[in-house]
């Protein structure tokens, strides 16, 4: 079997997965190509971070305060979820990825804790 390394192999299940499940808008503006870029990036790294069945629906839009960022990733495994707002569309983008970083780490810190438990339990 060929070996492609964890580097290649992210890129090719983050391909596998990018479906028409996973969805990227940016409403009532049009982001210049770096923006845009930047925040596809960012959805394709929490992605990445993500449960390997994960589905991502991002949206990247003008507010009364400024830009705002939703992020909803969804697995059979758990559900994330975050808004964010900021003066521009990079400072809601990073707030929000910092939220979802959060749970994604709370998450892969205790996804096997009811495993455990209940392995214990039945001993």
């Amino acid at each position: 079997m060929l070996n492609l390394g964890p580097g290649l192999m992210r890129k090719k299940r983050r391909e596998q997965r990018m479906t028409m499940e996973n969805e990227v808008q940016f409403y009532k503006w049009d982001p210049s190509a770096e923006t845009e870029g930047k925040a596809r990036r960012v959805f394709d790294g929490l992605l990445d971070k993500a449960p390997a069945d994960a589905t991502i629906q991002a949206v990247l839009f003008r507010s009364t305060v400024g830009f705002a960022c939703r992020v909803r990733i969804a697995s059979h495994e758990a559900q994330f979820n975050a808004e964010s707002t900021g003066i521009n569309p990079d400072q809601a983008l990073k707030r929000t990825e910092e939220k979802i970083c959060k749970q994604l780490d709370l998450w892969k810190k205790n996804r096997f804790l009811k495993k455990v438990v209940v392995a214990e339990e039945a001993s």
